[in-house]
């Protein structure tokens, strides 16, 4: 149901039923009138409907914390979720104890998740004051199963007394969960020789052999058999808290992005947006006509709030390069605390890190979580990049409604990544809105003039192939250049490819080698692919095979086709031979396209299109483009409707 315009749970009980059955339904109404906290399940309020009271509660669409596990919601080796979903637990348990409350059921089944995997504490039916002097023995426990979860010191006593250790040493028994993958603690014994185990011989469940040694440390200090050792819940917080950002720090598979924040007022004070050049989403250069499913923004993030500031005492002992990745490890474990404390900017910076994986694993579905807390704080542009996760069903299902949605928020607070990314649904008919150049056009356009490099490169495409607009090279190299003031390494390779070919650019091959080479450096596949050709056909770049399948490998590592089939067709038994002259190599190309081979009528029509080994020929090159484009050649597919339109 909704409560104003909030989805929310609405449950109902009978009111006819026996007082023992509803005591502790009234008794967490009771509890959760005193808390409010973002951790804990909200109330909203309470009434009588037909003989049925029905109360009203927050939403937790991701279920319970045992359903997540058990249906691999939360995948086994996803540790950076382990670590936050524990952490987020121990914040909530912390809350309440500051307010004077003791949970005593803490378990899985007890810990809702939101759809972004946001943790919520429910069922407070059995909780108490600590003020109060009423004590409850296991046989009084409600719910089955909850002696696995109990602490040894209410095991052993028929008149236990409960306090904040107590539910300490559940919350230790729920991260094993998350650890183990696992939700009932000894499954295998029945209920009296478990309790014997855990009182007279202090055992404890294993914990698996990946566990972080931060995670371990803390699960053991919980379950502590003597309740004097064990943490304050908000000592938990706290220390894992900085064991998330120090697992996703040491557990990177790169420093690209620590390489990258270092240049970037992602690290400083006192800038308005990042100019990090970084790859995009996939590492894609969204060209108009490709019907391509992939777009990012990395330039338009607004960073005023950033507020970091760094006062690092430098070691005369450590070069440069460590001080620079100490500091940039500093930076991030700040990013990610504050992202974690409801800092909806840094959340939106988090989200992006794990979106590309830079600096940090890549994970689709934590990213879309992040930005969905993000958006759900106002931030446009994390509002846009959800709406780009729905169309492209990454880390959620598509869905086109929800994605129209988010873009519409982000196009009316004027942000430019969303004019771009609904410009680039218009362009492509994605997203459920209708294909319209024109109105692509329009909101690129005004996301350009804003300073979207992305929009800007998608401009140069519209007036490179005539789509929504006249047909103009010089226009298009003209938003091409603008991109490129940026360092957009999407741009870059455009201006590189346009040099090669000498379309709108007075040809020139060592330049373009150049704007290629430093856009690949930069993660864009189209910079990578056309060294990887150069070097093939040692146009512009020396003729060296290995070196060519590096760089088409490289290409290749996106995802693109193209690049392993001219890794295929190089490695070919006999391919180069005695093919010296341009001549000769032209025969050779032209031997491999006549007998089918994709790469081969792809290279055939660059020497058609430069005049290398055969008379140059825009209409041959074309038949050779329109070869490969019918097998998929993404690349040849380019260049059909650019010479299409020209």
């Amino acid at each position: 149901g909704f409560w104003g315009v909030r989805e929310v749970a609405i449950k109902k009980f009978n009111c006819l039923a026996k007082e023992a059955t509803l005591e502790p339904i009234k008794q967490e109404i009771d509890m959760l009138k005193r808390l409010s906290y973002r951790h804990i399940i909200q109330f909203y309020g309470e009434t009588e409907i037909d003989e049925e009271l029905v109360l009203v509660t927050d939403l937790a669409e991701g279920g319970s914390l045992r359903k997540a596990i058990k249906s691999n919601l939360i995948p086994p080796k996803a540790w950076s979720i382990k670590f936050r979903i524990a952490q987020e637990i121990a914040r909530g348990l912390a809350y309440i104890h500051s307010e004077g409350v003791l949970h005593l059921d803490l378990k899985s089944d007890n810990v809702l998740l939101t759809r972004y995997l946001e943790v919520k504490l429910c069922d407070f039916g059995m909780s108490q004051v600590k003020t109060s002097s009423a004590s409850r023995s296991p046989a009084e426990a409600k719910v089955k199963g909850t002696y696995r979860w109990m602490a040894p010191e209410i095991l052993e006593t028929k008149k236990p007394k409960y306090s904040t250790k107590s539910d300490v040493y559940s919350l230790g028994v729920v991260m094993w969960e998350l650890a183990a993958h696992c939700t009932v603690p000894f499954e295998q014994l029945h209920d009296a020789s478990m309790v014997v185990l855990v009182i007279k011989r202090g055992e404890r469940e294993d914990l698996p052999d990946d566990t972080p040694s931060k995670y371990r440390f803390w699960v053991k200090r919980c379950w502590d058999h003597i309740p004097a050792n064990r943490p304050e819940a908000h000592e938990v917080n706290l220390n894992l808290e900085e064991g998330i950002v120090k697992h996703c720090y040491h557990n990177s598979h790169d420093h690209t992005f620590f390489r990258a924040a270092l240049s970037s007022s992602l690290l400083s004070v006192g800038h308005h947006h990042t100019a990090m050049v970084v790859p995009e989403i996939d590492g894609s250069l969204h060209r108009p006509g490709t019907h391509s499913s992939h777009y990012v923004d990395t330039r338009t993030i607004n960073s005023q709030s950033t507020g970091i500031v760094t006062n690092v005492t430098k070691s005369q002992n450590q070069s440069p390069t460590t001080q620079a990745l100490d500091e940039a490890e500093r930076e991030f474990m700040d990013l990610y605390c504050r992202a974690m404390r409801g800092d909806h900017e840094a959340q939106n910076r988090v989200a992006d890190l794990l979106l590309n994986g830079i600096g940090v694993p890549k994970s689709e579905s934590e990213a879309f979580m992040w930005f969905q807390r993000a958006a759900d704080g106002g931030i446009a542009y994390a509002q846009a990049s959800l709406a780009l996760l729905y169309v492209q069903g990454r880390g959620v299902e598509k869905n086109n409604d929800e994605a129209l949605r988010w873009v519409t928020m982000a196009v009316a607070q004027g942000c430019p990544t969303g004019q771009a990314l609904l410009g680039w649904m218009h362009e492509n008919g994605l997203g459920g809105v209708e294909r319209d150049d024109l109105m692509a056009e329009q909101l690129y356009r005004k996301a350009a003039d804003q300073g979207s490099s992305t929009a800007q490169c998608s401009l140069g495409w519209m007036y490179l192939h005539g789509r929504g607009v006249e047909q103009s090279d010089n226009r298009a190299v003209e938003w091409f250049r603008k991109a490129a003031e940026q360092e957009d390494p999407r741009a870059e390779s455009a201006l590189g490819m346009l040099s090669f070919f000498g379309d709108g650019l007075r040809e020139n091959e060592e330049q373009a080698a150049a704007l290629c080479r430093k856009s690949g450096e930069n993660g864009d596949y189209h910079g990578r692919f056309y060294l990887g050709l150069m070097h093939e056909l040692g146009i512009g770049l020396a003729q060296d095979d290995e070196q060519a399948k590096l760089f088409f490998y490289l290409a290749a590592d996106r995802g693109r086709k193209p690049g392993m089939s001219h890794i295929s067709w190089i490695s070919r038994s006999g391919r180069r031979r005695e093919a010296k002259s341009r001549a000769e190599i032209a025969a050779l190309y032209i031997k491999g396209a006549n007998e089918g081979i994709a790469a081969a009528q792809f290279g055939l029509g660059v020497l058609y299109d430069k005049g290398r080994g055969v008379e140059r020929s825009k209409a041959q090159a074309l038949a050779w483009y329109t070869k490969a484009a019918e097998q998929g050649h993404q690349f040849a597919t380019d260049r059909v409707e650019f010479l299409g339109s020209v």
